[in-house]
């Protein structure tokens, strides 16, 4: 994975630099401005505030500049292609167009004059492609297609005024969370060989999920304040309506759901290891993707200590319910 457009911390030889938050940051804002995904001071503190580069260096183990820097911009360019899903007024039809063109770079037919989220995932890709094995193209094209689509459903039920089922609620949340393409650009940045028969086993599939719900509940928990803001559904909100409209008692239960499905991930990873069909090397790699995971779920437990997450829901200050009646504990 080389440095993109000139960013700091390419490989000139000597000693590399001590890869610092700061150092992290830096490599984060200068990739962002250089591909037009920031523009001007208030951009790129909003990008800053996010604090990816803490989020980066936690998950990654490698004390490289340039995997870390990887894990970081992809959170960076999922980041901000939600605020762009979530922007008041956006049509579903707008969401649609811009996820055709980062379908169109996954599989090589896209044109001239693509846009900023077109040319941060095209060079994602391409920073990887030369180092990954041959399978992993393919799984991560998957992995990012299906978020898209489901980025576009999200959109869609919205503008439509449609309200789901708490159960397909919850389908939809997990497939938005962007675990899977996030755990493949970790497999990336820590130069992961995952054996292709590991991804065919149920654990995996069954750790995935787990981890895609948990983050998706951690994630619903500590951004109630900007849902509400920009009038999207959360699944507090929906517990509550469910449940007597106590938006404490709907927080409890969804940390409660959340701890389940981390308890849930932890056993699938557990015998994903564990599975006697794999052979002793590709069970060494399996191993080191599950420790990588078991890291990146870590951050559902550490999500408000990043500036995205910080919580500033009026109702949680006051203590209302979602019909602004009083909770007096919340």
């Amino acid at each position: 994975m080389g440095d993109a457009h000139g960013a700091p911390g390419a490989r000139t030889g000597g000693t590399p630099p001590e890869v610092s938050p700061a150092l992290v940051e830096r490599q984060l804002l200068t990739w962002a401005e250089a591909l037009a995904l920031v523009d001007g001071p208030e951009e790129r503190a909003n990008l800053s505030g996010m604090g990816l580069h803490h989020y980066a260096l936690a998950v990654v183990s490698r004390r490289e500049l340039e995997p870390v820097a990887l894990v970081a911009q992809f959170a960076a360019l999922v980041c901000l292609l939600d605020d762009a899903f979530d922007r008041p007024g956006v049509q579903a039809d707008e969401v649609a167009a811009l996820a055709g063109g980062l379908r169109a770079v996954l599989d090589g037919t896209a044109e001239q004059g693509r846009g900023p989220f077109e040319h941060a995932l095209n060079d994602l890709v391409t920073r990887v492609g030369g180092e990954a094995d041959g399978s992993w193209l393919t799984r991560f094209t998957a992995g990012f297609a299906d978020l898209l689509d489901a980025c576009v459903e999200e959109v869609r039920v919205r503008a439509n005024g449609e309200v789901l089922a708490l159960g397909a609620r919850m389908a939809l949340r997990r497939r938005t969370s962007a675990v899977v393409p996030a755990l493949h650009i970790l497999e990336a940045a820590e130069g992961i060989r995952l054996p292709g028969a590991v991804e065919t086993l149920d654990a995996a599939g069954d750790m995935h999920r787990a981890l895609a719900d948990a983050i998706g509940f951690a994630n619903d928990l500590f951004s109630v304040g900007r849902d509400r803001a920009l009038g999207h559904p959360n699944l507090v909100e929906a517990l509550a309506a469910e449940g007597d409209g106590c938006l404490r008692t709907a927080r409890e239960r969804l940390r409660e759901m959340c701890a389940r499905r981390l308890d849930n991930f932890d056993a699938a990873a557990g015998k994903l290891v564990r599975e006697g069909a794999l052979p002793p090397a590709d069970r060494a790699e399996a191993e080191r993707y599950v420790t990588a995971a078991r890291r990146f779920a870590a951050t559902a437990r550490s999500l408000p200590e990043l500036g995205r997450y910080r919580d500033t829901d009026p109702a949680r200050e006051a203590g209302t319910t979602p019909n602004g009646e009083r909770d007096a504990a919340l």
